[in-house]
């Protein structure tokens, strides 16, 4: 087994699962990029097979590490990442990039252009030199990777969620929805 060969293997994978996790919560930006590239209709269903894509790209490189057709998958998504760049480029308009979620800061264009040899150099060195752990290895590295990136991620998750409940209690308290009413409780309850 080559150390050059498994640490790209193991970089494609990390990136894969990294951007698919930060992608589910961003689901709408993420979908609004599609929309903007010229997916119009089909851009929910097109984000929704992105993300899936790329789990299971991150999943099938560490779970089938000898097998050449996850680098393919490799292939094919960094020309697709390739293609969004010179289709935002063509279109003259800042389109946002959320390829690890909302909150990325750059924008489509030159950037995935320039990654694209950096894609294709990663994905042929684990093919020319393909590692050599078994599937249960694999499997128990993607579960490392998982936990790792949960961790993360969690206290980002952890934010948004008291920010979602302190907005409800919020339109709940300016709006009377939903909050106890003691006198009329006790109008009912004698009634």
């Amino acid at each position: 087994m080559s150390f050059a060969g498994a640490t790209a293997q193991i970089l494609l994978a990390a990136v894969f699962a990294y951007s698919s996790l930060t992608k589910v919560p961003a689901f709408a930006a993420f979908r609004d990029v599609l929309e903007k590239l010229g997916a119009g209709g089909a851009a929910g269903p097109l984000a929704a097979a992105v993300i899936a894509g790329e789990a299971g790209t991150a999943a099938l490189l560490l779970a089938l590490p000898g097998t050449p057709w996850p680098r393919l998958l490799v292939v094919a998504f960094a020309a697709g990442f390739a293609a969004a760049g010179l289709r935002a480029l063509t279109l003259r308009e800042r389109i946002r990039c959320n390829c690890f979620g909302a909150g990325g800061a750059g924008t489509l264009g030159r950037r995935q252009l320039v990654l694209l040899p950096v894609w294709l150099a990663a994905a042929g060195l684990a093919q020319a030199q393909p590692p050599g752990w078994t599937a249960e290895e694999g499997l128990a590295g993607l579960a490392v990777l998982l936990a790792a990136f949960t961790g993360i991620l969690l206290p980002a998750a952890a934010r948004a969620l008291r920010t979602l409940r302190g907005d409800r209690a919020a339109f709940a308290e300016s709006s009377g929805i939903g909050v106890a009413d003691p006198v009329r409780e006790k109008e009912l309850t004698l009634g």
